[in-house]
């Protein structure tokens, strides 16, 4: 295996004047140099554009920069320009993070040794641990994964199903895993959710419990903040139920992806992960009984028994999904 493979860098953009040229310098000043980064602007109309095309005048042969006439949408733009990456490995990016400077030589070590353990042809995903920031770059968390409870080495496919725990701006992906998910359709709930449903089901996701980038949360970027939210969430709920319809929502957000994924793989699924995937694509159809049972039997939970309350209870509250909202396979 060559020792120094190239590795491309997705970025996605949006009005991240404030933001994106720090990020842009500390992915520049990794320690692992054989990089390529490739941006693609959602149609920013602040200065974001302006100072992407300036660094891509100062690194022709590194930045890569795609302008889209239309703003499509954070999923959407990482699907367009995975396009353009041919490298055996592929990261994803945020605008408003920062790296640390060993975080692709470290995350690329353990990508390699998890092609060594299962071999390249795997679908692999690595990830990582993040420390969290407030907008004043304060220290929040350590921890990303302790903050938010999410369970890292919960990779079965109901687990994920569930709740992603894969940190979009933390994976990285080998060829083989980047040829089996792209593109991603415009229906997946999120491109990190898409990927590690894939990984689950044809690969293998790996955890280097190591934080390897500065993570900031704002006012646009409320994950990780469920910490603080969830007697907030708790008693809103309880006074009133029809807030139990937003989680409905949220739910069947996730149910579509199911179904999409489904409808995409059907042909290579295994037997299992098939009814794995038409049990939850059906969770909500049911009765709360049989909704709760099903959950139980099955491993239908989330990584945090705060979550897990608050999902039973808003199915209570909320009864099933209306009859127009079914998905039939």
């Amino acid at each position: 295996m060559n020792d120094r493979p190239c590795v491309d860098i997705l970025l996605a953009t949006f009005n991240g004047e404030r933001f994106v040229a720090e990020q842009i310098e500390s992915i520049l000043n990794q320690s692992y140099s054989n990089i390529r980064l490739i941006i693609g602007d959602d149609e920013s109309f602040d200065g974001t554009g302006r100072i992407l095309s300036e660094y891509a005048a100062r690194y022709p042969d590194r930045i890569f920069p795609v302008f889209f006439p239309e703003n499509v949408g954070v999923s959407l733009n990482f699907s367009r320009i995975a396009e353009k990456a041919d490298a055996p490995y592929v990261m994803f990016a945020d605008q408003d993070d920062s790296w640390f400077p060993d975080k692709v030589e470290k995350t690329l070590k353990k990508m390699q040794e998890a092609e060594t353990e299962y071999g390249v042809q795997t679908p692999l995903l690595v990830h990582t641990d993040a420390t969290v920031l407030d907008k004043e770059k304060k220290v929040v968390a350590n921890s990303f994964s302790n903050y938010s409870k999410i369970g890292p080495h919960r990779t079965k496919l109901p687990q994920m199903l569930m709740q992603n725990i894969a940190l979009g701006c933390t994976i990285m992906m080998n060829r083989t895993l980047v040829d089996l998910s792209f593109p991603i359709p415009s229906e997946a709930d999120m491109h990190d959710y898409w990927i590690s449903l894939v990984a689950a089901a044809f690969g293998k996701i790996i955890y280097l419990n190591q934080p390897t980038l500065y993570y900031r949360q704002h006012g646009n970027n409320i994950i990780g903040a469920y910490e603080h939210r969830f007697f907030h969430d708790l008693k809103e709920m309880l006074r009133n139920p029809k807030t139990a319809l937003g989680l409905n929502r949220r739910n069947y957000s996730k149910t579509i992806t199911a179904f999409v994924f489904f409808k995409r793989y059907e042909n290579v699924l295994s037997d299992e992960n098939k009814n794995i995937l038409e049990l939850f694509i059906g969770l909500r159809t049911h009765s709360f009984l049989k909704e709760a049972y099903l959950r139980q039997r099955y491993g239908f939970f989330r990584g945090d028994v705060r979550k897990e309350i608050l999902d039973l209870l808003g199915a209570y509250l909320s009864g099933p999904f209306p009859e127009k909202y079914h998905l039939h396979l």
